[in-house]
């Protein structure tokens, strides 16, 4: 009785301080969204909803322009039914609020907070999830604002059975910042979108930790994957700014570029990946400035990706440089300057910083590897180490190779160090 009595003058206090605000109860077990639900409804624009501590559960909709905080520790759950909190209204605002265990029904979309048209301009900011089949999908609702929220996905077995963090679809000038996800599929999946900002934010032990579908004048800056299948797959773009990220640990690539266009790919790293840098059907992009270290294969080049600036980037520790598919060889250099190739041997006699003979960063041995896989086991043997040789004294030899024409001789900047975070 004293923690009724508590709790009910908490929500009066508040409810006479904040001039129009409204204030929530914890629901009974008996009646799971009698309260709040009634309080959602009857909220006017403007008004501000101020929950006390406790868990509220059901499945609720917000159709008006409010506030929606937490006083205390208040938590929203569905109790694994459905998604917790629908937004059908515009310029709604959630902060400070836990949310756990929407239903897990990916077909019928379950989410912890649906974002729906007509809800342009939603702020949802400073919230706390955990076990959202999907934290937060924005459907069609422009300039929704998703910021400094913690997500620990769900991890069953299969990650296909698993959603996304964040969903954002057919949506426009909405921004991703400084959210700390890990686990689930993919940490933010963006599909149909244009002018979309992923700023800041922490990804780890995901499928892809940025996943981008038919997107088109977007920014990628400043975000961190870690330990995912793929750090970034930036997959039938155009214009995109893609630049000062990390990508480390990516179990198949750390960087994905499938069908980009007229894209700038600047000052990322990616490091301790099967591969840094895959690049497919992509061109008319500027990649420079990057860094790829101690990855399996440095960059891995398709067929139709001949057609870039590609300069200034390091690649440095990788147990092979590239991989280079096309039937004519694929020349790299721009106004005298190359990339820094860390297994290249040359003289620069003139002092202007580049060697005086192409690095060629695939040759007969790599081809000989990619095609028999076994002999990965004696890459760095005498024999290989003669075969690359005979093959620079002897050009017949050679395929079709991706060749540097003006390699560099020191790296463009230092290595970066690890990034790590953890979540709540």
């Amino acid at each position: 009785m004293r923690s009724l009595c508590s709790c009910l003058f908490q929500g009066l206090f508040l409810l006479l301080a904040i001039p129009g605000a409204t204030a929530g109860n914890s629901e009974s077990s008996g009646h799971p969204r009698s309260n709040l639900q009634h309080t959602l409804s009857k909220a006017q624009d403007g008004d501000v909803v101020v929950l006390p501590g406790g868990t509220y559960t059901g499945n609720f909709e917000i159709r008006s322009s409010i506030v929606l905080r937490s006083a205390g520790d208040a938590t929203l759950t569905s109790a694994g039914r459905g998604t917790v909190i629908r937004i059908t209204a515009p310029n709604v605002r959630i902060e400070g609020l836990r949310f756990r265990d929407s239903g897990t029904n990916i077909s019928e979309r379950d989410s912890c907070i649906m974002v729906e048209a007509p809800a342009s301009g939603a702020t949802i900011i400073d919230n706390d999830f955990q076990a959202c089949e999907f934290a937060v999908w924005v459907a069609s609702a422009p300039k929704a604002r998703i910021e400094n929220n913690t997500i620990v996905g769900t991890r069953q077995p299969i990650v296909s059975d698993r959603g996304n963090s964040l969903y954002l679809f057919n949506t426009v000038g909405t921004l991703a910042k400084g959210n700390r996800i890990s686990g689930g599929r993919d940490g933010i999946y963006i599909a149909n979108s244009d002018h979309v900002s992923i700023v800041g934010n922490r990804m780890r032990d995901t499928r892809f930790g940025i996943h981008f579908m038919y997107n088109d004048d977007c920014t990628v800056v400043g975000n961190t994957t870690t330990n995912s299948s793929v750090g970034a797959a930036i997959m039938y773009s155009k214009r995109i700014k893609l630049e000062e990220n990390s990508f480390q640990g990516g179990r198949r690539h750390g960087l994905l570029l499938r069908g980009v266009l007229h894209s700038d790919v600047i000052g990322n790293h990616t490091s301790e990946s099967e591969d840094g840098l895959f690049l497919g059907g992509s061109y008319f992009n500027r990649i420079r400035d990057n860094g790829f270290y101690r990855n399996g294969i440095g960059i891995v080049i398709t067929s139709q990706s001949d057609d870039n600036q590609v300069v200034d980037n390091d690649f440095v520790g990788n147990r092979l440089q590239a991989k280079f598919v096309g039937s004519r060889s694929l020349h790299w250099g721009q106004e005298g300057r190359g990339n820094y190739w860390s297994g290249y041997v040359g003289w620069d006699s003139d002092r202007n910083g580049v060697g005086n003979q192409p690095y060629y960063a695939t040759n007969l041995g790599n081809w000989l590897v990619f095609t028999f896989p076994v002999l990965r086991l004696v890459l760095e043997s005498p024999s290989m180490t003669l075969l690359r040789r005979v093959e620079s004294q002897f050009p017949v030899l050679r395929r079709a190779a991706l060749i540097d024409d003006f390699p560099l001789m020191k790296p463009a900047k230092p290595p970066p160090g690890r990034a790590s975070f953890t979540t709540r």
